[in-house]
């Protein structure tokens, strides 16, 4: 059977708050954030969102409870790289009404309407919202996952590794894009591996080693020398 990836891990998310989930990479952030979304079998323990059992819900069935979920890589598991912008703004909702009618028929005029609000509204630089994803900046192809996630207006936001590879100018803009949810009394559980993002976002701090929370902190009433040293193992009376 293995191991287990997240062991005896417990946590809660508000509504208007970003926990972070800090920690030096394997220590179990990926099979969490999958276990979360439906993209990994959760063998034990359970997965509440507004007070219902979610544990064994598939990704369409959390995406359809207002769960919106941008992953560490953007180019596996968050964009189908030779469709265009337009059709991975609407990845997920795509079999649905305005973008499908009757189940099988898409309306492209609504999906390029939808497309071309949201590259105005999240300042995505494209020539067109009808080149393919994979001809974007990696800055601009984070945006997309940004825009089509945060436009589905979530009561739980996961992000996972959001800023990764990014430029400057695009993470400072994609951090205000998650305060701003946050405002808006969205629920977010941040995974990020980078403890300036961590400090510049979260309102609680959770240390992840070996797949177990070992130590919950406030960033006003901390530094990264003890969130670094939570992260490699240490221990404290």
């Amino acid at each position: 059977k293995g191991y287990p990836s997240v062991d005896g891990l417990s946590l809660n998310v508000k509504a208007g708050e970003i926990v972070a989930i800090a920690g030096v990479d394997g220590n179990g952030q990926s099979e969490l954030a999958e276990g979360i979304m439906g993209l990994r079998q959760v063998t034990g323990g359970k997965v509440s969102h507004l007070g219902d059992d979610v544990t064994r819900h598939s990704t369409r069935e959390m995406i359809n409870r207002s769960i919106s979920f941008v992953p560490a890589d953007r180019h596996r598991h968050g964009l189908l790289l030779g469709m265009r912008v337009s059709e991975n703004t609407m990845v997920g909702y795509h079999d649905r009404e305005p973008f499908c009618k009757w189940g099988f028929h898409f309306d492209y005029k609504a999906i390029r309407a939808h497309s071309e609000k949201l590259v105005k509204d999240y300042d995505i630089r494209a020539a067109s919202t009808e080149v393919p994803t994979a001809q974007l900046s990696g800055g601009n192809q984070q945006k997309v996952i940004l825009a089509r996630e945060l436009s589905r207006d979530p009561t739980f936001l996961l992000v996972s590794q959001p800023t990764r590879g990014l430029d400057v100018g695009a993470i400072e803009y994609i951090q205000r894009q998650i305060l701003n949810m946050r405002d808006k009394e969205v629920g977010i559980l941040l995974i990020s591996l980078e403890l300036e993002e961590v400090f510049a976002l979260a309102d609680r701090i959770l240390v992840i080693y070996e797949g177990k929370i070992v130590k919950e902190l406030i960033p006003e009433q901390t530094d990264h020398k003890e969130v670094g040293y939570y992260m490699t193992g240490g221990k404290k009376e």
